[in-house]
Formats: C-alpha cells, structure tokens, sequence
C-alpha cells in the first residue's frame, strides 16, 4: 500500500493531457444483418480502438452496460495494440442502485462496482466513473422527505464504495 501511495503522490499536481471518445455502442454500430441489433465489446474491440486512434483520442470511456457482453482480455488486447487508455465508466439503474429501500439492491451493486473495479485493473484504468449511487436523474423524481432518506444511503453506501476502491488502489470518479 505504501508503494501504491508514493507512487500516486508523485502523479498528483502533474496532470497529463488527454483526450475521451465517449462511446455507446447501440448507437456507435449495429449489425443490420440480424435486425440492426447493437453489438458486443467483443464484436468490435479492435474496430473501435483503430477507430477511436485514427480520430485522434488517446482514450476510449467504456461503459459496462452488461459486463457478460465483454471479453476483458480481448478488449485490453485491442487497446494495447492501438496504445490507447481505457476510462472504466459504470452504468447504474434499477438493479444496480445504492439508495434502493431494499437492501439486497445494494449487495448487487456493490458486486458489480467489484466487477468494474476488475476490469480497470484488466484494462489499467486508475479509476471508475460513473453515478455510482443510482440512475441518474432518480433522486429528482422524489418528494423532498425521501430525497433526504436516499441521500443518506447514498453516502452510507459510497462510503463502502470508497474502502473497496481503496482496498483496489483505485480511485472513483463520481458523476
């Protein structure tokens, strides 16, 4: 750990430039072959890294829609031979959902922040975005009492998330 925190001090106060494609793959490419379904990481993780590097970026945000759909390793090949970074972004909704009433909501979560956690160590992202807490725009939707209930498990929660990225070496970046 206290290689990890040396190492992390030397980087802070000295950014790098860098720049993101964002992509969603149901509206980068579909396969009209088999009625214009989206396609898998997978599918085009070399496709997209060529792509992504003859634009000019110098990382590729993927977010983990469904981490079934993705090889890791296959990824990490693509964007090792096109020398690009990934972004590990988390994409959170109903069953992924820190400030659910039911708490089996958040031991599904936090598996799959584990998850993602994993594949920023595949892919050698030093951190996970993401709205980690629930779907964006959720807490809007709800009267101010239970706003106020849900923003306290939503800390209560993120605080979890905080010790098991610190346990992977890893930072969030929290949306």
């Amino acid at each position: 750990d206290q290689e990890w925190m040396e190492k992390r001090k030397e980087k802070e106060g000295k950014p790098q430039p860098y720049s993101v494609y964002e992509v969603h793959l149901g509206s980068w490419r579909r396969n009209p072959l088999e009625g214009n379904r989206s396609l898998k990481y997978t599918e085009v993780a070399r496709e997209l890294a060529e792509y992504v590097k003859e634009m000019g970026f110098t990382h590729v945000e993927i977010p983990v829609e469904n981490p079934g759909d993705m090889d890791p390793k296959h990824v990490s090949q693509a964007l090792q031979d096109c020398d690009l970074k990934a972004v590990v972004c988390g994409v959170f909704g109903t069953s992924w959902d820190l400030t659910h009433a039911d708490t089996s909501y958040h031991k599904t979560c936090l598996d799959y922040i584990r998850h993602c956690f994993d594949l920023c160590h595949e892919w050698g992202a030093g951190f996970l975005a993401g709205p980690m807490y629930a779907a964006v725009g959720k807490a809007r939707q709800l009267p101010p009492s239970e706003r106020q209930v849900e923003w306290k498990r939503a800390v209560d929660n993120l605080r979890i998330v905080c010790e098991i990225a610190e346990e992977n070496h890893l930072d969030i970046a929290l949306e």
